[in-house]
């Protein structure tokens, strides 16, 4: 049982102001255990909320509250979870007439975990649903510090004299704007789904016969992660209980939604020496806000390999191959249709343990909408020392060239990851040490020439004390 009371009054009166409430809640609950595996667990609650109305408090609301859980748990085979609540709030009907509306939340959360045949097999299964009432959402831009934000005005673009969303573009440094989302006025009944699950194959757990086939099988493994968010207001709301995908991702119904399928294939995954990973990766959404709605798809392959030459050399190479589209109701800016090769290589070579020296370079190439394209190479070499036990100091820099043809003022961020048309330089610096347990002190500086701009000189040193 619980009680709570504020009130808020002028100095020298006894009249309650703004912000004063009260409220009672009283939850009983039984838990049952020992049956077996199992254990459940039931709590039933009354609360009232009294509001400010005509200077007293006077019931505003009453609400009845279900809470029910489930639990099953073997060793580490197998463990489920179900949890079930259920909040049923009525107004009285002088706080109707204040435009407070009746309604019923139902939150259903269902975690499973399986290990079987000796953990060669694992799955993980993730479901909620939650419904509820909701507002649409709209977009806005706010202005902040120079250097603190992700996006940058570019002007008027569509004409119609009005900073609006399709005037902002993302930019990788001096960003002085940044994306909000805010609540219009009118309220939308919806149901939230979230539901994931993840798969892990792997076969040497369970094949320990010296055969050649076997051999070969248990030098692979695999991760399957699935992933759905689903806020929706579709009236038949069995069909996204059910998870029914036709009715996903729709322009109608849909205010907020994503798919995602995420594909791992491992050749000799926990070898330290030489390791290969090919990664799929699709996904799907779609945004719906007050002036329109935006829907996105990203299709990557990507294939990275690690090996260690010897004790102090090492390498991960990548190369990834992307697909990725942004299609808007209304056409502005940030609309794409980018299709994008690059491969990368780290080199690292490590004479001692706190010493480290590395090389990277990449190459790309990449267009949008098969019009413009651009040619990206990267050099960048690192420097890092260890102070054992105490911090760490590091140097790195970068060389990058970046040529779009044709020339255009505004180029999608993602054609060049940010990178400025022409080349580039970036210098970094950081030293990090700690003096003792309680004083810690910390350098940085940030240079960067980019295109042809003139180069940017940031840096920031503290000294923090714990008492």
């Amino acid at each position: 049982m619980s009680y709570e009371r504020l009130t808020n009054k002028k100095d020298d009166s006894d009249t309650l102001e703004h912000g004063s409430y009260r409220l009672q809640e009283f939850t009983p609950g039984i838990s049952l255990s020992g049956y077996k595996d199992l254990s459940a667990d039931v709590h039933i609650g009354w609360r009232h909320d009294d509001s400010l109305l005509n200077h007293s408090l006077q019931l505003a609301s009453k609400t009845f509250i279900q809470n029910y859980t489930v639990r099953y748990s073997r060793s580490d085979l197998a463990s489920s979870q179900i949890g079930l609540t259920i909040r049923n709030r009525k107004f009285t009907e002088s706080f109707r007439e204040k435009r407070n509306i009746d309604n019923e939340t139902i939150l259903l959360r269902w975690q499973t975990e399986l290990n079987p045949w000796m953990k060669s097999i694992k799955l993980d299964w993730f479901y909620e649903i939650a419904t509820g009432q909701t507002t649409k959402l709209d977009r806005i831009f706010q202005r902040v510090a120079k250097g603190t934000g992700n996006y940058r005005y570019v002007g008027d673009l569509n004409g119609n004299r009005i900073m609006d969303p399709p005037d902002f573009q993302l930019t990788r440094f001096d960003g002085d704007y940044i994306a909000l989302t805010f609540p219009t006025d009118d309220l939308i009944p919806i149901i939230d789904l979230k539901a994931s699950s993840r798969i892990r194959l792997n076969p040497k757990y369970l094949l320990t016969s010296p055969g050649l086939l076997e051999k070969a099988i248990s030098t692979l493994s695999s991760e399957t992660y699935l992933r759905v968010e689903e806020k929706s207001s579709e009236a038949d709301r069995k069909q996204i209980y059910l998870l029914k995908f036709n009715r996903f991702l729709n322009d109608q119904t849909t205010l907020l939604g994503t798919n995602l399928i995420m594909q791992d294939v491992y050749f000799l995954e926990d070898d330290p020496e030489f390791s290969i990973r090919y990664r799929y990766t699709q996904r799907k959404s779609l945004a719906q806000y007050t002036l329109l709605n935006e829907r996105t798809y990203l299709h990557e392959h990507a294939v990275r390999v690690r090996w260690q030459f010897i004790k102090e050399i090492s390498n991960q190479s990548d190369y990834i191959k992307t697909h990725d589209i942004l299609t808007a109701t209304e056409r502005n800016n940030r609309e794409r249709n980018v299709r994008s090769e690059n491969i990368v290589s780290d080199w690292s070579y490590r004479p001692i343990q706190n010493i480290e020296l590395g090389f990277k370079f990449g190459v790309g190439r990449s267009s949008n909408n098969n019009s413009t394209v651009a040619d990206i190479n990267e050099q960048s070499v690192r420097f890092v020392y260890s102070f054992v036990e105490h911090g760490q100091a590091s140097a790195e820099i970068t060389r990058e060239e970046v040529s779009v043809n044709p020339p255009s003022f505004v180029v999608p961020y993602q054609l060049t990851n940010g990178k400025a048309n022409g080349k580039s330089w970036l210098i970094y610096l950081r030293f990090e040490y700690r003096l003792s347990r309680f004083m810690h002190v910390s350098v940085n500086y940030d240079g960067r020439s980019e295109g042809a701009s003139e180069t940017i000189h940031s840096g920031n040193a503290e000294v923090r004390a714990f008492f």
